[in-house]
């Protein structure tokens, strides 16, 4: 009994908690797969005793992990396995976030899905968890890289700024917004004011990323020579 509730505050600090930014991925990438185990404490800086003290059901931790388990084996039943979960747990972020993933990964995978469908999906995901009080910032720029990898740069941007405004601190969302506003609006003033953010974070959260010292030089040699053309 005492593990079966260890284990479910675990999951209650994994749903509730957005999971930091690793510095050693590509930041142009999704984070992980989240999982039982996975105790990152918030990006939002938010002391974990101000979560509400929900302990998930037995039956939403059983479905969570059997959906988790079938990832690499069979990613469908996964899928169809957070759905349950959802049903049986509708304020379960860690069950949204891990279905959307693997909605993403099953698109860079297969060139020919059909991208409508796949939007009305995400959308319809990102609208029911929000209707349950969940406001994702992990899950909005996860729907924000895929909308970018479609060439959808305004819808992008959107959902970059719908992360941020869920949580100002989340390291991927700073990095990405800048980066989109970088290289693909072409935004170059508002794109240093992303880099500096995500610079003042890595700090804050005493994290490192070797690349944002070129990052901002490049930006602001740039924006010099912008300048000068004028």
């Amino acid at each position: 009994m005492i593990m079966q509730n260890h284990r479910n505050i675990i999951l209650l600090l994994l749903a509730m908690l957005a999971v930091s930014c690793s510095t050693t991925q590509n930041i142009n990438q999704p984070e992980e797969l989240v999982s039982t185990s996975d105790t990152t404490s918030t990006t939002t800086l938010i002391p974990a005793n101000t979560v509400p003290a929900k302990i998930w059901s037995q039956r939403s931790v059983a479905s969570f992990e059997r959906a988790y388990a079938l990832i690499k084996t069979n990613p469908k039943e996964a899928m169809n396995g957070f759905r349950n979960t959802i049903k049986i747990e509708p304020e379960m972020e860690a069950a949204y976030y891990n279905l959307l993933r693997l909605i993403y990964d099953e698109t860079q995978l297969d060139n020919s899905t059909d991208n409508k469908s796949i939007n009305l999906t995400i959308n319809t995901l990102i609208e029911t968890a929000a209707n349950n009080n969940i406001h994702s910032a992990r899950m909005l720029t996860l729907a924000a890289t895929y909308q970018r990898t479609q060439g959808h740069f305004k819808n992008a941007e959107l959902l970059n700024s719908k992360a941020l405004l869920a949580d100002p601190y989340h390291l991927a969302s700073l990095a990405n917004m800048a980066i989109l506003q970088d290289l693909y609006l072409h935004n170059l003033d508002a794109a240093l004011e992303y880099y500096e953010q995500y610079e003042l974070q890595l700090t804050a959260q005493d994290k490192s990323d070797d690349r944002v010292n070129n990052w901002l030089a490049d930006i602001k040699q740039r924006i010099k020579k912008q300048s000068e053309d004028h």
